[in-house]
């Protein structure tokens, strides 16, 4: 989160519309699951002058008279806020922001990365956002197969994410008569500081201003690789530079590279995995609030950490069971071997290397080369361990698909304290929400939907592209809705999230989402 608007106040002076970024009190030791939150009803009030005496206040993220605004940049003629945080008019009539996209501007910006075409510049109309579902007749496409959602979803983390979700909803709806009173609030307070109402920059369009710099840093990674492997020397001063461009963009709207880095997958592995890690570790790194040069620090080591197992047969990399000791130990020695390699650079920091030695030591000292554990291994060496087996576990490999993002998160927090801390495991998941970017969404309407953006103020109210209709039938023309504006159902009620779903729920095939 951002720091330099953060203000210590003792709970007694809270007031709704302020943005709780920090407790005096472990978060898991709290009611409130996920790390920052907008206060919204009494409900929270009571709840954290009860348990605290002091919060930090964030004033960019808070709201109404509460919110301290950021000096503003242009870049390419569209004027964006430094802080990049989003703010709730909680209003569906509300007038939107100049930069807000087409309803179908996302899916043109997809559609041109998969047909691997430069994305166009997308639609800035001047008035209203993304749709609401009740201005639009969906045109319908062939059904999806009755595929219900797995079990596994329904069920999974018995308790963890069940009590995430319901914390998260169930404190935003107390009883109705509080729960009007504070809305109306709310309302008043945000649309008498009109300022405070500045959105965070429509996925889309920051897409196509960081493509150029990302395709870039494709091309410069994939040379680095391929002449070291051909035994050549290699200058990262083009991947440092390039690594600038694409930290700018993480800290204007961090989604946009984690769709580019999703969208824009090759068939080699090594080289998709290295972005992926990069680009996450360094989106991580800002949400922690590292300081700038450790997060180029973590996205350099992310491309480059796994430099050594271009050494390593292929056989064995791509081996589908389990190793034998001997193929283990040679996978284990491409830590030295990255190292050796990158140590003839001097333009390696001894940080970015003190990181690429650490990626595989883990909490409880199981890891290797040296065995380390607890606070003997680095922050950073402990947030490129936990984000290279998140990346791992979530990609697909040349002999098994990746596993969900649900699933990684579940099986990381159920094992707290053994290859990670638990306070890391726990910003990880804040890090990626209940709702990660490219999950899929059941409405309240019935409708099937993907999240296409993040709302770090609102959790449950993301950016959103249907894909289902009521009757689960495939949609022509997908259209996107921004929850935060509180669009309406046909039936009349604002939308709203009512559970997480299984990419390929309902016969969808999570390679089709966007055809």
């Amino acid at each position: 989160m951002t720091t330099n608007a953060l203000q210590r106040m003792r709970t007694g002076e809270l007031a709704l519309g302020m943005f709780v970024a920090e407790l005096d009190i472990p978060w898991l030791d709290s009611p409130f699951i996920l790390q920052g939150f907008l206060i919204e009803n009494e409900t929270q009030l009571n709840e954290l002058r009860t348990l605290c005496r002091e919060v930090m206040v964030d004033r960019n993220m808070s709201i109404g008279g509460h919110f301290a605004p950021q000096k503003r940049e242009k870049v390419t003629g569209v004027s964006r806020t430094a802080s990049v945080r989003q703010v709730d008019t909680r209003s569906s009539t509300a007038t939107h922001s100049r930069t807000s996209p087409s309803p179908n501007s996302f899916l043109k910006v997809v559609h041109a990365l998969r047909e691997g075409k430069v994305p166009p510049v997308v639609d800035v109309p001047n008035a209203q956002s993304d749709s609401p579902a009740a201005t639009h007749a969906p045109t319908q496409s062939k059904p999806a197969k009755a595929k219900t959602p797995q079990k596994h979803y329904q069920q999974a983390s018995v308790s963890f994410w069940n009590r995430l979700y319901n914390w998260l909803y169930g404190l935003r709806t107390p009883q109705k008569k509080n729960a009007d009173s504070d809305l109306i609030k709310l309302q008043k307070t945000a649309q008498a500081h009109p300022e405070s109402m500045a959105a965070l920059i429509p996925v889309e369009l920051e897409i196509v201003e960081v493509y150029p710099q990302f395709a870039k840093t494709e091309a410069d990674t994939r040379d680095v690789f391929e002449k070291i492997a051909l035994g050549t020397n290699v200058d990262l001063v083009h991947v440092s530079q390039s690594l600038d461009n694409m930290l700018q963009s993480i800290e204007r709207n961090p989604d946009a590279l984690l769709w580019l880095s999703r969208l824009r997958q090759t068939d080699d592995y090594a080289y998709n995995k290295a972005l992926y890690v990069s680009i996450n570790m360094m989106a991580f790194g800002h949400f922690l609030s590292l300081p700038r040069k450790q997060v180029k620090d973590l996205g350099m080591a992310g491309l480059f950490q796994d430099l050594g197992k271009i050494q390593i047969p292929t056989e064995i990399l791509q081996k589908p069971g389990r190793l034998e000791e001997s193929e283990f130990l040679l996978v284990m020695q491409h830590v030295q071997a990255s190292l050796d390699t990158l140590r003839s650079n001097t333009d390696i920091s001894a940080d970015v290397m003190q990181i690429v030695a650490e990626h595989h030591e883990r909490f409880d000292g199981s890891g290797y080369p040296h065995q380390l554990a607890g606070a003997g291994i680095s922050l950073l060496g402990q947030i490129a361990g936990i984000m290279d087996t998140y990346c791992a576990m979530t990609s697909d490999k040349p002999y098994a698909k990746g596993m969900f993002s649900h699933q990684v998160l579940e099986h990381l927090y159920t094992s707290k304290n053994e290859k990670f801390s638990e306070s890391l495991i726990d910003q990880l998941i804040q890090f990626f929400g209940i709702y990660p970017v490219s999950s899929l969404v059941e409405l309240n309407s019935g409708e099937v939907a993907v999240v296409i953006q993040q709302n770090q103020i609102r959790r449950l109210q993301p950016r959103v592209m249907i894909l289902l209709d009521t009757q689960k039938i495939r949609m022509k023309s997908p259209v996107t809705l921004d929850l935060i504006h509180s669009p309406l159902t046909p039936a009349g009620e604002a939308y709203r999230i009512v559970r997480g779903l299984p990419p390929d729920c309902y016969g969808l095939n999570p390679a089709h989402y966007y055809d």
